[in-house]
C-alpha cells in the first residue's frame, strides 16, 4: 500500500489521539546516538519511537525507497 491509498482508507478515526500525535511528533536524522533517523511522538502521556526502517515496514514501503520527494532510510 502507498501513502495515496492511506488516505481512502474507511477506517475509525480518533480525534483526541491524532491531535496529541500531530501535536508532539517530531522527526530526528541519524546521528551519533541513533544509527538511523525516527519519528517520536506521545499519545496519552506514554512516549513512542518508531524507527524510519519499522515505520516503512508498517506501511508496506521499501526501506530506501523514494516516495514523494522523501527518502526513508
Amino acid at each position: 500500500m502507498g501513502l495515496g491509498q492511506l488516505c481512502n482508507l474507511n477506517e475509525p478515526t480518533y480525534p483526541e489521539l491524532v491531535r496529541q500525535f500531530i501535536a508532539s511528533a517530531y522527526v530526528s536524522h541519524p546521528d551519533d546516538s541513533h544509527q538511523e533517523g525516527f519519528l517520536a511522538f506521545v499519545v496519552q502521556k506514554v512516549y513512542y519511537e518508531v524507527s524510519f526502517t519499522n515505520l516503512c515496514g508498517l506501511f508496506g514501503l521499501s526501506a530506501g525507497e523514494r516516495t514523494s520527494g522523501l527518502y526513508w532510510t
